[in-house]
This record gives structure tokens, C-alpha cells and sequence, in this order.
């Protein structure tokens, strides 16, 4: 079958907590990304815990990829010189200690509070957009607070 870009990798309700479903839970996220109507109308044709659950299950997909994105962000930012000048003194195992620790901090307060108001958004606008939005605001901010705050 040829593979097209508009329609989704797999079944959306397909259950996607099993290590061998992450690549496709990363490449329903990358649909979201690129085609974020595509992605709501499928989710429209779900049943409401359905969508919630799939949402859940693409946030802990992409849980893993936002700790090391910002793990390795905060490194980066130390080399250049821009954040944590206390680091110096530090060995080299012990920074990736200390940047693990306030990635995870960071990812899992902006994960939480973009989960919470995006969520809460969703529920007043509609469902299956405010699961889009919801996922898609929770991982930018997620990813943000992680970077700038960890």
C-alpha cells in the first residue's frame, strides 16, 4: 500500500502504550505536527476516552526524546557560556547529573501545566481540538520550560 502523508500511520484506536508502538506513536506525533486538521478530524471519530487515552499515550511517547532534547540543550547552553557558570567547578558526570535533574523538573512542570491548561482549554472550546492543541501546546511548552528553567 503507498504510503500518503495525509492520512494517519496507523489505526487511531489502536492501543499504544507497548514499547514496539513507539515508533509509531513518534510518527502520529510528526502527523500532528504537519497536518493538525488531519489529526483532529481523526480524532473526532473517536469515542471521547478514546482520544483522551491516545493523547496520553503520544504524551508518554514523547516524554523520553523531551528529556534528552533538553538535557542536551542545557549542556549546550553551558558550553556557550549562556547558563549555569556554577557548573565549572563541577566534573563532568556531575553536570549531566545536575542537567538531568532540572530537565526532568522542567519538563515535567511545563508538560504538567501545558497538559492542565491545555486541557482545560480544550474541554471549553470542543474535545478533538482541544486535544490537538492541548498535545501540541503541552510538548512547545514542555519543551521550553525545560530549556529556559529546568
Amino acid at each position: 500500500m503507498p504510503c500518503s502523508f495525509v492520512t494517519p500511520p496507523f489505526r487511531p484506536g489502536a492501543r499504544m502504550l507497548h514499547p514496539r508502538h513507539h515508533w509509531a506513536a513518534l510518527r502520529w506525533l510528526g502527523w500532528l505536527y504537519r497536518y493538525p486538521d488531519a489529526f483532529t478530524e481523526s480524532l473526532k471519530l473517536l469515542p471521547r476516552w478514546a482520544a483522551v487515552w491516545l493523547a496520553s499515550a503520544l504524551y508518554l511517547h514523547a516524554l523520553p526524546w523531551l528529556l534528552v532534547l533538553t538535557m542536551l540543550g542545557k549542556m549546550l547552553l553551558f558550553h556557550a557560556g549562556l547558563a549555569h557558570s556554577d557548573w565549572a567547578k563541577l566534573a563532568i558526570a556531575e553536570r549531566w547529573v545536575a542537567a538531568t535533574g532540572e530537565s526532568a523538573i522542567g519538563v515535567g512542570l511545563g508538560l504538567g501545566l501545558g497538559l492542565v491548561f491545555g486541557l482545560a482549554a480544550g474541554l471549553a472550546v470542543g474535545l478533538a481540538a482541544g486535544l490537538a492543541a492541548g498535545l501540541a501546546v503541552g510538548l512547545a511548552v514542555g519543551l521550553a520550560v525545560g530549556l529556559a528553567h529546568g
